[in-house]
């Protein structure tokens, strides 16, 4: 399966930022569940219509144990276990996880996947399920730490995810009050409590001009609504920022007459 701009849907496709929180958020459910999981990446979203019900479309790719996976294939199987080598995983070409998970784990998963989405995202119709089926999945051994980086590191730039940017110093950017990590808002205008450990809003003061306050009101309430414990996860997760947001971060500093490498380390 190859997912291209092609693809026809009744729904529509999530924004990069939706679906980054959505990845974050799944990571760090399922990889606490399931121990055979290293990480998930997502691709696409897309919220589409079967009949009558809403479902979402999830294409992206799923890394696990290898050890694990080898064991489960031995059981079912009576050819050789496939491994990485053979699939074109920069053109999405792999082994999906239909052909590989059983129809009670995907089940399973499928439903995290469906209620952590709901939770993070005001969808403006009821999504009934997920389907996940189609999302590749990818081995890693988890008992060599060097070819485990690598790995990482390959599917980082399968994804598109781009390592050449700064990281910055989440701690002294709120400290210096060039952004604020704040309970996160409900996509309705307010400003809500966290559903998760992670869940929270990063305003920069960017997001702080009339301009973009007459737009996003919420926001004024949201910096007196700070979420402090929020700031390890940002700090963690921000090479998830869409472009958007990292170019923001960077402009408020320069409106604050700071330097960048103040705030990076």
């Amino acid at each position: 399966m190859k997912l291209n701009e092609n693809d026809r849907f009744d729904g529509y496709l999530l924004d990069n930022k939706d679906m980054r929180e959505l990845e974050f958020a799944l990571n760090r459910i399922l990889k606490k569940k399931y121990n055979w999981i290293n990480s998930i990446k997502l691709k696409m979203v897309v919220q589409d219509r079967e009949y009558q019900n809403y479902y979402l479309f999830f294409g992206g790719m799923i890394s696990v144990d290898e050890n694990w996976a080898k064991q489960i294939w031995e059981k079912t199987r009576v050819t050789d276990f496939p491994g990485n080598k053979e699939y074109d995983y920069e053109n999405y070409e792999g082994l999906k996880i239909q052909e590989f998970l059983s129809r009670n784990i995907i089940e399973s998963l499928s439903n995290y996947f469906t209620q952590t989405a709901k939770s993070l995202i005001p969808f403006k119709n009821d999504i009934v399920f997920s389907k996940i089926d189609r999302m590749l999945i990818y081995f890693e051994d988890n008992d060599e730490e060097t070819n485990l980086q690598e790995n990482i590191q390959r599917i980082r730039e399968m994804m598109g995810m781009d390592d050449s940017r700064l990281t910055f110093d989440i701690q002294k950017l709120v400290d210096d009050g060039i952004i604020f990590v704040t309970e996160p808002g409900d996509g309705q205008g307010g400003v809500t409590k966290p559903n998760w450990e992670g869940d929270c809003s990063v305003i920069t003061l960017e997001n702080l001009t009339p301009e973009q306050i007459k737009l996003n009101k919420w926001r004024l309430e949201a910096i007196n609504r700070p979420f402090p414990e929020c700031i390890p996860y940002v700090q963690d997760r921000q090479s998830n920022w869409d472009e958007e947001k990292y170019q923001q971060v960077i402009d408020s500093i320069k409106m604050k007459g700071g330097e960048l490498d103040n705030y990076t380390i």
